[in-house]
This record gives C-alpha cells, structure tokens and sequence, in this order.
C-alpha cells in the first residue's frame, strides 16, 4: 500500500472514520461505483466486513449505496461531505476557544474578588476596636444600627461623643441592649440616646450596622471585633436580625419605673414575650372542657390571624385546611405529640406529651375548632382525658360532615 494511502486513511480518521471506512472511501475515490466484492479486494478489507462498511458510510453521508443485481456502492463527493464536518469542526473549536477565554475571565473575577475580600475584611483587637467603632460612627451618613450585650455597650459609652454628634446631624441611631446580668442591667441608658431597646435574645456576638455599607462584629468572649465594608452583608443582618431584635424588643423608657425596683431579675425574664404568650395558651387551654368556649376563642383567633398575617388560608373549604392545621399542631406539640384526621370516621384524635386536663396546648386545636365553626362543622369532644403515669393526654372530637339545606 503506498504510503500517501496511508496518509488519507490517518487524515480520515481524524473525522470519525474508522480504519475500514477510510480504506473504503478511498478505493470508491479511485475507483468509482464498485460492487461489494470488488470494494473488499480494492479496500482490502474482509469481504464479511464490507457490507456493514458501507451502510456506516452512507449513514456518515460519504458513501451511497446503488440498488440493483448485484448492488453497487460509490462515495460521494468530498466537498458536499467532508467540508461540512470541517466547517462543523471550526465551530466547535470557535466555541471550545470562546469557552476558555470566558473561563479565564470568570477565573480572573473570582481571584479579583478573593483578593477584594481578604483586603476589605480586617480583624481588630480590643484597643483598636473601640477607636474604629468611634470612627465608622463619626463617618455615618444616615443610620447606626447597634445590638449589644454590656461589653458591646461599653463601646457606645467610650463613643458618646460621636453618638451625640451622628445624632446632632440627624443620623437614625438605634440601640438594642441585650442584658446579661443585674449588676449592670441597671445602667441601661445611653446619656442623648433616646431610642434604645431592652431585649432577651439568644445572640453571640455584639453587631454594629453603619449606614447600609459597613458592618462590625464583635465576639463577647474574645473582645476581637471583624470588620466588614460590604454592602450585602450589612443588609443581610440588617434584615434578618436587627430588624427581628428591634420589633421584638421593649423601648427602654417603658422600664424606667420598673427596673429600680427589687427583683428586676425577674423582670428580665417576663420580657420573653413568646414564654409569656406559651403560658397564657396554657392556662387558656387547661381551663376549657366545652367546645362551645373553644369555638368562640378559635373563631375569633382566625380571625386575627387573616388581618395580622394577610392569609387567605381559612377560607378555604376544611378538607383542604385541615390536613395543614393538623401539620401545624403535630409540630407544635412537640416530641411525643401525634394527631391524626379520618376522614372516613370524621374523627380527630389529638395525643399531646402532658398530663393535664383540658384542650392541648396549641393556638393550632383552637385555630381548628374556629374553622370548623365557621364551615358550620362545628367539632364535638368525644373523649377528653389524662393518663398521668404515661405523661399523656388524649383528646378526640366528632367533626360531623356538612350537609346542604334542602330548597324550598
């Protein structure tokens, strides 16, 4: 075989043709239209393999096969085939090079970025701290947004110069104070500091929002603060806590009466609005044996949650609410606390982990009852009882179906 044949059959391999196509696709070149035995003696391939040979090719578009007795095979042009594939080649290789050249550019934003970051986020110890602190407060354009515990807010007091200032020009300063213990919890007030809050949150660290741009964290226990100028994280805690802290907790001169007098330990502890909402549920649910009371109270909590929380909910038909009530009272029953709905027996059976009497403990069982008497299904308690040794309570009701009014 001479060795420019060679040549062809390499080339043609570079666009898919296996061995065998090339040695074909060559001779037919030659040779013209050939019957199937003389394309495997000119090819010099298999006479077994030269039938598959050419149905691969014209399935590549490079050969065609000619009916007949016997059945002749020829290849076609070059120029209407393997130029397409070359023209295809290009392409993709325009697109493999686009695909690089972008790659290297989001490579090169990526590092740009980490660079940016690790030069803008700045740890600080405690002596540099409380002077940075005074500088980003002094710099404040438009807010100062604090949540501190008493080591955040001797920070503020070493910063009542420029708190002063920032507030002279007009800047938004908010201040939620987190107590920690009685000794200090009596010097809550920042002197020309009005709006500050007292609140009883479960946060770590001390966070100081500086306008919508700069955000500090300071550990309580380290004293090491960090230092971030970047606009999305200010939003994020701006949004997700301080926002939560500040609505949650009570303006400090509400308490002025109340913290000079004794056991203002305890009234930290009555500032925990939702332990103080979970007591009154319970002693709301302890004290009601008859669906009647649960109705009324239900009806009128739905009521307030559609205005409060702007959910259309429970004027849907009760098949499709009360599976998502019942969610909602499983959860809040906790570990132990099961309920389940058959519609079939239009039963509701309630096991709560407690062994008082009464209706379990839930706004979710009154949110149930008020539905039901608003769909005019009004439930009816079946069982109602405790089993002190098992730590449980048991509540079943009847919730019977509706049915239409006849015509008259």
């Amino acid at each position: 075989m001479r060795e420019d044949s060679l040549d062809f059959h390499s080339a043609l391999e570079g666009f898919g043709l296996s061995e065998y196509e090339a040695r074909a696709y060559i001779a037919m070149l030659k040779h013209g239209a050939l019957l199937i035995s003389e394309l495997a003696y000119q090819a010099q391939i298999p006479r077994t393999k030269a039938y598959s040979t050419i149905k691969s090719l014209a399935r590549k578009k490079l050969a065609e096969i000619i009916p007949g007795k016997p059945v002749k095979c020829k290849s076609l042009p070059p120029e209407e085939t393997l130029e397409k594939a070359v023209l295809q080649q290009e392409k993709k290789v325009k697109s493999m090079k686009k695909t690089v050249i972008n790659l290297r550019k989001l490579g090169e934003e990526v590092r740009k970025t980490i660079d940016v970051i690790e030069s803008r986020y700045f740890t600080m110890g405690p002596k540099v701290l409380s002077k940075r602190i005074q500088e980003m407060i002094a710099s404040s354009k438009v807010s100062v947004r604090c949540i501190v515990d008493s080591w955040g807010y001797r920070l503020l007091e070493a910063s009542r110069d420029a708190l002063l200032n920032a507030l002279a020009a007009e800047v938004d300063v908010k201040v939620v104070r987190l107590p920690i213990d009685t000794d200090t919890d009596l010097d809550l007030i920042l002197p020309g500091i009005t709006e500050v809050r007292i609140g009883k949150h479960n946060i770590k660290y001390n966070v100081f929002l500086f306008d919508e741009s700069n955000a500090m964290i300071v550990d309580k226990v380290t004293g090491k603060g960090l230092f971030i100028p970047a606009m999305d994280l200010n939003t994020i805690l701006k949004d997700t806590v301080f926002n939560h802290v500040w609505e949650t907790s009570i303006p400090i001169r509400n308490l002025l009466s109340i913290f000079p007098l004794k056991g203002n330990e305890d009234i930290l502890n009555l500032l925990n609005a939702e332990k103080v909402n979970n007591a009154f549920v319970r002693a709301v649910s302890s004290a009601i044996y008859d669906e009647k009371m649960l109705e009324v109270i239900g009806l009128k909590l739905i009521e307030e949650i559609e205005e409060s929380c702007n959910v259309r909910l429970f004027k849907e038909p009760s098949e499709a609410t009360i599976p998502i009530l019942t969610a909602f009272l499983t959860q809040n029953l906790g570990e132990g606390g099961a309920v389940k709905y058959d519609p079939n027996t239009n039963l509701l059976n309630v096991e709560s982990p407690r062994s008082g009497s009464g209706i379990p403990d839930s706004v979710w069982m009154f949110a149930i009852a008020g539905l039901l008497k608003r769909n005019e299904t009004p439930l009816s308690i079946v069982q109602n009882i405790s089993y002190p040794e098992e730590g449980t309570h048991i509540l079943r009701v009847k919730i019977p179906t509706k049915t239409s009014t006849p015509n008259r």
